[in-house]
């Protein structure tokens, strides 16, 4: 699925980043989110890297959780 938009978020705050994801796709604006566009048989750190690479925007749903998921601060550092 070509995307636009890469959503970084904590498995705590998946709800909200699946909200947010489908208002901004609503609004026109295909999104990445994991896990649910992690292609089956490859690597998840993988497909995150692609993802990034190939978004236009980066958002982030900053919370507690999110300031202290080293998976989350490795998605900041790439984007």
């Amino acid at each position: 699925m070509a995307h636009d938009v890469f959503l970084s978020h904590s498995s705590s705050d998946k709800a909200m980043a699946v909200q947010m994801c489908a208002r901004l796709e609503e609004a026109g604006l295909p999104c990445w989110i994991a896990p649910r566009d992690v292609r089956p048989g490859h690597s998840f750190p993988g497909e995150i890297t692609r993802a990034i690479h190939s978004s236009k925007v980066f958002i982030l749903i900053l919370s507690g959780s999110a300031n202290e998921s080293d998976h989350v601060i490795r998605e900041v550092d790439m984007a």
